[in-house]
């Protein structure tokens, strides 16, 4: 029996972005499976990006959904990149 992990048997998912605990920051989402030739030639549908709030805590955790779509996984990249740096209350845990 074939054990272990076979591309072609797979999807593979959307990145996600985890803090240096494993602590779920980010997760880019689209409606498309993610194909790497598709996204460099950006020939997917609008992405947008789910945010992951711990001010109630990590057993509380909410997540958000952008009501901003992305035409390039570098543009939602980007986005993650100023939102964290801007809002950083989001990620502390809170109590």
């Amino acid at each position: 029996m074939p054990r272990g992990q076979y591309r072609s048997f797979e999807r593979r998912g959307w990145p996600q972005c985890v803090d240096k605990n494993e602590k779920l920051l980010f997760s880019i989402r689209c409606s498309e499976d993610y194909y790497p030739s598709h996204v460099r030639k950006g020939e997917h549908s609008y992405l947008r990006v789910v945010f992951y709030d711990y001010r109630e805590g990590i057993q509380k955790r909410k997540f958000h959904i952008t009501k901003k779509t992305f035409k390039t996984l570098t543009e939602a990249k980007e986005w993650c990149d100023d939102f964290y740096k801007n809002n950083p209350e989001y990620f502390e845990i809170g109590e």
